[in-house]
């Protein structure tokens, strides 16, 4: 369920899978509610004939307009994408550059169980840019990693791309685990201002007592900072293109029955404290396929129902 952008061309094979996906949810679930609307009172006598809820109907209208209302912006970006990679790769990012700096700003910060110690132990800063012109900038500070005035709708996969290259380009102090997100801002507030006021300790005291290394930390050099500068610029294109699809950030609980219901007391549970749109919509996408596949099966071969 995480991001699966490790690279900047993953990262544009991730906007391809979300622009099929948000395409392809809005027309089924278009598709769905047309049958439906069209076929009402067949599906309505099916229902009352046999063992289906009428309210199973209303159930799926009512959670396909909820799917529709809430991707909206996204299935809408998806195909604003399309229509500016018509124009051409040069004019296309040159307007979502022009978007991007007129895109409402905000500052967003995550948290990794690692500190970063760039070059002479300093914080490193790194701009998001390339001939286009500059999106926001990078800062790694201890365990934080801060986009500065960065579009609203800049995504998590950004976010994924910079953790990554840490952990190809940095050198591991004080511990084995490679550097990964624990905390969002944007999820959980308040332990992560916890947790960074604790890490902010612990550095002062390494100050104090004359210590390197006293919390577990991620050291890179100027030459990897530089190479985490080059693979944000070959992102750029990719990242302007994501500000039109905006991920809405949530934890996502997965629950598997071992017995079925309705004696489901024992289950499989994982809990992700960041679930990636490709994952969930995609899920909710094979969701709304399968109610098509359904409703169209059902009324190209009706089932035999008693009669009154």
């Amino acid at each position: 369920m995480e991001s699966p952008a490790t690279d900047p061309a993953s990262l544009r094979r991730r906007t391809n899978w979300l622009i099929a996906i948000h395409l392809v949810l809005a027309s089924a679930a278009v598709v769905v509610l047309a049958l439906v609307v069209w076929r009402i009172r067949i599906l309505i006598t099916l229902a009352q004939r046999s063992n289906v809820e009428t309210l199973v109907i209303a159930f799926v209208v009512i959670f396909l307009g909820y799917l529709l209302f809430t991707t909206a912006p996204a299935t809408m970006g998806a195909l604003r994408i399309l229509g500016y990679r018509a124009m051409g790769k040069d004019r296309a990012q040159r307007a979502l550059q022009r978007k991007a700096r007129r895109d409402r700003k905000d500052t967003k910060r995550s948290h990794m169980n690692v500190a970063v110690r760039g070059p002479g132990g300093r914080d490193v800063e790194i701009p998001i840019e390339d001939r286009y012109g500059k999106i926001c900038n990078v800062k790694l500070h201890l365990t934080e990693v801060v986009f500065e005035e960065a579009p609203q709708e800049l995504t998590h996969s950004v976010l994924q791309l910079v953790v990554q290259k840490l952990t190809e380009v940095g050198t591991l102090d004080g511990t084995e685990h490679r550097p990964k997100v624990i905390y969002w801002d944007s999820l959980d507030e308040g332990p992560a201002e916890a947790y960074a006021s604790q890490v902010g300790a612990f550095d002062r005291l390494e100050k104090a007592l004359g210590k390197q290394t006293l919390w577990p930390a991620v050291r890179i050099d100027t030459d990897g900072v530089e190479k985490i500068r080059r693979m944000l610029e070959a992102a750029a294109p990719s990242i302007r293109e994501n500000l039109l699809l905006p991920d809405i950030e949530y934890a996502a609980d997965f629950n598997i029955p071992i017995i079925p219901e309705p004696f489901a007391f024992m289950q499989l549970t994982r809990r992700m404290e960041h679930a990636d749109a490709v994952a969930s919509m995609g899920c909710a996408t094979i969701v709304v396929l399968g109610f098509l596949t359904a409703i169209s099966w059902i009324l190209i071969n009706p089932p035999w129902v008693p009669g009154k």
